[in-house]
């Protein structure tokens, strides 16, 4: 399977973030309705901007961080 093909079958689970500070990226879970990202993204914010396929532009709240092992959950909107 080339990138292409794994970006266009997994690009509504891609999801952009903007935190102050910088960007990056996550992805969004149905299953569970939620973004998981890295905590060093979201940094020491209460809430980051996201958007993507599945989701318009929106502010997102962030609900948990983990340094230890730098992960992050975001509220979908």
């Amino acid at each position: 399977m080339d990138s292409q093909h794994i970006i266009e079958q997994y690009q509504k689970a891609i999801i952009q973030i903007a935190a102050h500070g910088g960007t990056g990226t996550g992805f969004y879970g149905k299953e569970f309705d939620l973004i998981v990202t890295n905590a060093h993204v979201v940094a020491d914010n209460a809430e980051v901007t996201i958007a993507g396929k599945a989701f318009d532009k929106a502010l997102s709240r962030v609900w948990y961080t983990d340094r230890k092992h730098d992960l992050a959950f975001l509220e979908a909107p």
